[in-house]
């Protein structure tokens, strides 16, 4: 699933891919790499991606932390890291504001 995400306290999204996920956090590829235990916000983007007819669908913007990073062996491989995810709430579909305008 493509999702942005950002530095906690940045206010520029970085665009990246979800490869998988858990009851208890994410594993994401990119091409930048966050250093370990930083806090981030993510966007994962239910209402865009599976219910763009729904009034009530919601993203939800996730707060977690970096607790794993792999690198690749590659130089032109993204990297991938695992976040926690620490806590979420549901946007309102049309808050994109809180998404990096949803197109980042």
């Amino acid at each position: 699933m493509r999702i942005v995400w950002r530095p906690e306290g940045s206010a520029s999204w970085i665009a990246g891919t979800s490869i998988n996920a858990s009851r208890t956090g994410l594993l994401i590829e990119t091409d930048y790499e966050p250093d370990l235990e930083t806090s981030l916000e993510l966007v994962l983007p239910f209402s865009w991606e599976l219910a763009p007819h729904l009034r009530d669908a919601a993203d939800v913007l996730c707060s977690g932390h970096v607790v794993r990073i792999e690198r690749r062996d590659l130089p032109e491989a993204a990297i991938r890291f695992g976040v926690a995810i620490d806590r979420y709430v549901f946007l309102p579909h049309d808050d994109s504001s809180s998404r990096g305008g949803a197109d980042a």
